[in-house]
């Protein structure tokens, strides 16, 4: 990703002494990985694809570090846990292509739209046991869904409701639910707003468009954390400190990601204001807890049609 390019350059050039090694992956699969050398950590921090959530349902992989800069990120946003450090906000959103969804003959501006027979098969979903973004949008499909009620019957009915429209197909990278879009495989990709806007940014937008749901949507907070017991601690606290310092909070206002520090405005000429977008609540503390069985909810309506 740019930003993150952005943000290797400008730290290296601040602190020239100091080496970036990036190893890319989804989230899932680098929770996996890291919990695999957990004996013998090879890692020092893991940017990016990290959840309020993931402090508790993957505790054990993270060493508490609450940077100093922390009480100047949105107090929605800021590191209760200890473990993860917040350094932007994204929205969740849906990709449409255009070409497609007027060969189907469909409209898609709110999630109810996803359950249109037009659209089986045509949907680019992740599994939200392999991504931080995806499990994110099965919260936000229940948060919006269940008005408020996670566990309600309306909102897991929509969610099993969705599996029987997927058709089969789901996907384990993130990155598919808005390339496999761009790239004319599916009709229309549940996705996150940086993804999304990166696309009308670069120029795409007679292409693709990012739909805000009409019943709402939810904003998620993705972070970074310190791996537990790791062999360069103090670039460590270095590298985070510097994410949601003043020099790395401008470098994601000047892209496609919203600033965790909302004092921070984000240039993107493409990204509406907050204010103007129909956001639902989510208990922070509920997803986190009960992530796993949310997960295991969801795998038992998959298993059911798959």
């Amino acid at each position: 990703a740019k930003v993150c390019q952005a943000l290797g350059e400008a730290f290296m050039e601040k602190y020239p002494d100091v080496e970036i090694e990036v190893v890319q992956g989804g989230s899932g699969e680098l929770k996996t990985r890291l919990d695999s050398e957990k004996n013998n950590p090879q890692a020092d921090v893991m940017f990016g694809g990290l959840t309020q959530a993931d402090a508790v349902a993957y505790e054990e992989l993270w060493d508490q570090y609450v940077s100093p800069y922390d009480k100047d990120i949105a107090p929605a946003y800021q590191n209760t846990s200890g473990y993860v450090t917040m350094k932007s906000i994204n929205l969740q959103i849906l990709l449409v292509n255009n070409e497609l969804a007027k060969e189907a003959g469909v409209e898609i501006t709110s999630l109810n739209d996803l359950l249109k027979p037009e659209l089986k098969g045509k949907i680019a979903m992740i599994d939200p046991s392999s991504s931080a973004t995806a499990y994110r949008w099965l919260t936000c499909i229940l948060y919006v869904i269940g008005e408020g009620d996670p566990e309600s019957d309306q909102a897991w009915g929509y969610v099993e409701q969705l599996i029987q429209n997927l058709d089969g197909k789901i996907a384990t990278s993130s990155s598919v639910a808005h390339k496999s879009v761009f790239e004319g495989e599916y009709v229309v990709g549940l996705t996150s707003e940086s993804n999304g806007l990166s696309y009308l940014t670069d120029g795409f937008g007679d292409q693709v468009t990012v739909v805000y749901p009409a019943e709402g949507t939810t904003a998620a907070s993705y972070g970074a954390a310190m791996i537990k017991n790791c062999k360069n601690r103090d670039n460590a606290e270095t590298f985070i400190d510097f994410l949601v310092s003043d020099d790395g909070q401008a470098i994601y206002a000047d892209s496609s990601f919203r600033p965790a520090n909302t004092s921070f405005k984000n240039s993107n000429e493409y990204l509406p204001n907050i204010d103007s977008i129909k956001l639902t609540a989510e208990d922070y503390g509920y997803i986190s807890v009960n992530q796993q069985a949310i997960l295991d909810h969801f795998n038992e309506l998959w298993a059911k049609y798959n």
